[in-house]
């Protein structure tokens, strides 16, 4: 008995000292967007998206994800299908930020660039009250000799880069009005972190503004199906087609993302179709974008949900959800149920304000009839421009008072991106 336990003991300890040790070293993304989160697993919340060719230092591992230091007290888990082992032979120093300058572009966007040395994790956050954009620059470091006042332009003020860690920089971009109408952060070739941030609009009209429109579902992807068997998908489009007429009948160009009864990219992995739909309006540059859809409970709550809900997800997207909300219950006649701060796939672009629409309950009996009239749908599609128009009105006038809106003082990171 002596000698099996002398035998296990040994064995053991061959095992505990024999198991390889798990070392430090260097990644690189890969993925288009490549989430980090919070925690090991798509369940955690994103501290940040990061594009591709961004280097990160892994000091750990769990699964599928690595542990990757983004500052001094700042750690992030992204998948290992996002990133590449660039080996533990390869060392990460702290990168310098060098300048920062603020150009205006011809077609009104005004440039930040960040004059960087290596390409850095980063993340942007928003607020409308007060109208700000933080850049936060990790593994970076100011320059020693410092850095000076940066001039502005009309619409961007630069503050001077707060070292919030040793390898922690964040610089505060004031915008001059409230009402914010997207941005859209990259690498140069040169490695330089620029950040394009869209004008405010000038004038209340509609005529002249792209307006992307995104019928939900479609092709083999019904939606939420009614009581009598009409498809959410064919309610979608039905009200979609009508507004894109409206909004170009009253001089706006208006794009679906589908015209028909198709899906809108490959259908599978689950995300793609998302994707797809994210990819064809942001390449339409649009000012604004409308998700039309309509809601669904189960069969059990069918006869008591009813009536109208909006989503937004960024901050500056909150008032084109309230404007949308009141215009479209009152064309409806609908219970107004609430404006929701959703992290749907298709809301999290910052390039410009995104609202997701459900119009009525289609597993609500009377809701149902109602959807599958042409005069109803109508008055949707009429509902929605309506509040468009009542978001520019107030987009073009200088806010008094910070409303009491809940969301106005959330922040959201930039390229915001698939969940998983």
């Amino acid at each position: 008995m002596a000698t099996n336990l002398r035998f296990i003991a040994a064995l053991t300890l061959l095992v505990v000292f024999s198991a390889p040790v798990w070392s430090a070293r260097a990644l690189v993304t890969t993925a288009a967007k490549s989430g980090v989160r919070c925690g090991p697993s798509a369940e955690y919340a994103r501290l940040t998206v990061l594009p591709p060719q961004v280097r990160l230092w892994a000091i750990g591992r769990e699964g599928s994800w690595y542990q990757v230091k983004l500052a001094e007290n700042l750690v992030g888990w992204v998948q290992n299908s996002d990133v590449r082992e660039l080996g533990t032979d390869v060392t990460l120093r702290t990168a310098r930020l060098t300048d920062i300058s603020v150009t205006s572009q011809n077609n009104g966007v005004t440039r930040v660039t960040f004059f960087l040395n290596d390409r850095v994790a980063f993340r942007i956050r928003q607020s409308v009250f007060p109208s700000q954009l933080k850049v936060d620059l990790f593994r970076c470091a100011a320059a020693q000799n410092g850095l000076k006042q940066f001039p502005g332009t009309s619409t961007v003020r630069p503050n001077l880069p707060q070292q919030m860690a040793t390898d922690w920089v964040e610089v505060t971009l004031d915008l001059q009005n409230v009402h914010q109408t997207g941005y859209q952060a990259y690498f140069s070739q040169a490695g330089h972190l620029i950040v394009d941030i869209k004008p405010p609009f000038a004038s209340a009209s509609v005529a002249g503004k792209r307006i992307a429109i995104d019928p939900g579902h479609g092709g083999m992807d019904s939606g939420a199906v009614g009581p009598t068997r009409y498809r959410e998908k064919d309610a979608n489009l039905a009200i979609s087609q009508i507004l894109k007429r409206e909004l170009m009948a009253a001089g706006a160009e208006a794009v679906l993302t589908r015209e028909t009864d198709k899906a809108v990219g490959p259908g599978s992995p689950a995300g793609a179709e998302l994707e797809a739909r994210v990819a064809k309006s942001k390449g339409a540059d649009p000012d604004l974008f409308i998700s039309v859809h309509n809601n669904a409970v189960g069969s059990g709550s069918a006869a008591t949900a009813y009536g109208t809900e909006t989503y937004y997800w960024t901050p500056m997207s909150q008032l084109l959800a309230a404007k949308i909300q009141q215009e479209l219950v009152a064309a409806l006649g609908t219970r107004d149920r609430f404006v929701g701060w959703q992290r749907f796939y298709v809301l999290r672009e910052t390039d410009c304000p995104r609202v997701l629409v459900e119009c009525a309950f289609i597993s609500h009996p009377e809701e149902e009839v109602k959807l599958k009239d042409a005069g109803f749908q109508a008055r949707a599609a009429r509902g929605i421009i309506a509040g468009i128009q009542a978001y520019l009105a107030a987009a073009v006038q200088p806010p008094t008072v910070s409303p009491a809106v809940p969301g106005l003082d959330l922040l959201s990171s930039s390229l915001i991106g698939p969940e998983g």
